[in-house]
């Protein structure tokens, strides 16, 4: 796991990374600083950056995961989502929010015996061409 998250990293407050450190009184986090902490395995063919709590929500106390992205630029954003009411908004802000970058939705627990999980699935891939899964398997 600290390999993952490193110790000094890792917050036992469900907060904002920035909000818990300044609740802990632990030290202010820059986006450098993050950028310069990832590290890579040699001959890596696939890597992967996650965030947590949306593209907005603040990684550090001066930039959120949008910024990451922005610095990192990657070859492709997984945006994983909420497959029930409020999906097409928070989808399309989200997605919005990291163009022009590639990006593939994956709407979160998604039960094909639920009406609405169906629409919001049929309204993304139809009606605005996201790209979208519904199983992790889909992604390999």
């Amino acid at each position: 796991p600290d390999d993952i998250c490193p110790k000094h990293r890792n917050y036992p407050l469900a907060l904002a990374p920035p909000m818990a450190a300044d609740l802990l009184q632990r030290p202010r986090i820059t986006l450098d600083e993050l950028i310069d902490e990832i590290r890579w395995p040699e001959n890596v063919d696939i890597g992967l950056v996650e965030t947590v709590g949306g593209p907005r929500s603040p990684l550090s106390h001066d930039a959120d995961s949008v910024d990451l992205v922005q610095r990192l630029r990657p070859d492709r954003v997984l945006l994983v989502a909420d497959a029930g009411l409020g999906t097409l908004n928070a989808v399309r802000l989200s997605l919005a929010s990291v163009e022009p970058l590639m990006a593939t939705v994956l709407l979160n627990r998604f039960d094909a015996d639920d009406q609405l999980h169906r629409l919001n699935r049929e309204w993304l891939t139809q009606r605005y061409r996201v790209q979208v899964v519904t199983q992790i398997a889909e992604l390999l």
